[in-house]
């Protein structure tokens, strides 16, 4: 990877793409361009996926919101709204991908378990002809 020029480059926080946010605690952009909750590790997959370059800044923090990490600087040879909307689509896009993944892990563990359910019951044979006792009721007074 090139080195980057810091002068030349503009921050996406990642709070600057989560729709869940108001523009008054941190969203910076258009809904249009946002995902709810994203991640700095998103940012960095979809960024790396549309082969775009970038300073990553992992231990960097958003100074409305401490707790939240991740800085990326990106070049500004690249126009900002083709940043954004790609960012949008390939993380979307990944989230799909993730819930049918997960989704079919899920039904392949119930399947599983199913049968390791019936092959686990075992019937006895009752020769000597038990019968389990029945619960004696209290009275209340």
């Amino acid at each position: 990877m090139d080195k980057i020029n810091i002068h030349e480059t503009y921050t996406i926080y990642p709070i600057f793409l989560d729709s869940t946010r108001s523009i008054k605690k941190g969203r910076k952009y258009n809904k249009n361009y946002c995902v709810p909750n994203i991640q700095h590790s998103e940012i960095t997959s979809a960024l790396n996926s549309l082969e775009i370059p970038f300073l990553d800044e992992p231990t960097k923090r958003h100074p409305k919101e401490p707790f939240v990490f991740g800085r990326l600087r990106i070049p500004k040879n690249f126009e900002k709204k083709f940043v954004l909307n790609g960012i949008k689509n390939v993380v979307e896009e990944d989230r799909i991908k993730i819930k049918a993944h997960m989704e079919t892990m899920q039904s392949a563990q119930e399947n599983a378990s199913v049968k390791e359910k019936s092959e686990k019951r075992t019937y006895i044979k009752n020769d000597m002809n038990l019968i389990p006792k029945k619960k004696i009721k209290k009275k209340k007074k």
